[in-house]
This record gives structure tokens, C-alpha cells and sequence, in this order.
């Protein structure tokens, strides 16, 4: 799967059953430049994954 630099990508499970999802990076999930999408406000937020 590839997504353009511009598109913004969204997962939803509209069933009972749970769902797993698997997700592979090369670097650091950081280095991706991850935002979270602000539908109120039209606008991407920065995203940073924090390790506990």
C-alpha cells in the first residue's frame, strides 16, 4: 500500500469483533512525520508516539 504525501488515511472497524493491525517501518515511528487529523478545525496536528 503507498499513500500520497497529502492524503490522510483512516482505519475503522464498524464491527463487534476486534480488530489487529500490523504496521512495519524501516526507521523509528517517529521519523515518519506523523499527524493526527483535526476534523473541527481542518488541520493536521503533529503526532509523536512517546515509549513508556
Amino acid at each position: 500500500m503507498s499513500l500520497e504525501p497529502d492524503h490522510i488515511q483512516s482505519v475503522v472497524d464498524n464491527t463487534d469483533a476486534t480488530s489487529v493491525s500490523l504496521h512495519t517501518y524501516g526507521l523509528h515511528i517517529n521519523h515518519t512525520g506523523r499527524f493526527q487529523y483535526d476534523i473541527e478545525n481542518n488541520r493536521g496536528i503533529p503526532y509523536v508516539v512517546v515509549e513508556q
